[in-house]
């Protein structure tokens, strides 16, 4: 789902991006969690589930895991 940027949410960058500004942001919200380009703020926004980010997250530490 794409979403166009509200102007009152919390961003989170990742401690990892440093001072490098090639990174992207993500909001926590009750029933979702949004990415977004942190050097396209006003561009579409990516929604996904928590089940869905969960399993991505996993995916990043170990590529069998299945997010549960």
């Amino acid at each position: 789902m794409f979403d166009r940027e509200p102007s009152a949410r919390s961003w989170i960058r990742s401690s990892y991006s440093g001072e490098t500004s090639l990174c992207v942001e993500a909001s926590f919200e009750e029933r979702r969690v949004l990415v977004r380009d942190s050097n396209s703020k006003k561009n579409a926004v990516l929604s996904f589930r928590h089940s869905a980010w969960c399993g991505f997250l996993a995916g990043l530490v170990d590529p069998g895991a299945d997010g549960s």
